[in-house]
């Protein structure tokens, strides 16, 4: 799988409204789903992008320590 290029698109022009997330949904091949992000998202990003998508959209919507 890989993201389509509408989505990278749209996540480029509007880097600060898109995070990923994961949940126990039950499924029994969790590993698979984080794989998909991991290999079919987040590299087709821009650098500053993918860190705003993976993490740091997440640790200002959740008011999150920075990483060290």
């Amino acid at each position: 799988y890989r993201a389509q290029s509408a989505w990278v698109a749209l996540m480029e022009a509007m880097p600060d409204r898109f995070m990923v997330g994961s949940d126990d949904t039950g499924m029994a091949n969790y590993d698979t789903l984080i794989n998909t992000v991991r290999t079919g998202l987040l590299p087709h990003l821009s650098a500053p992008t993918m860190k705003k998508v993976a993490y740091e959209n997440a640790q200002r919507v959740f008011k999150l320590a920075p990483l060290p």
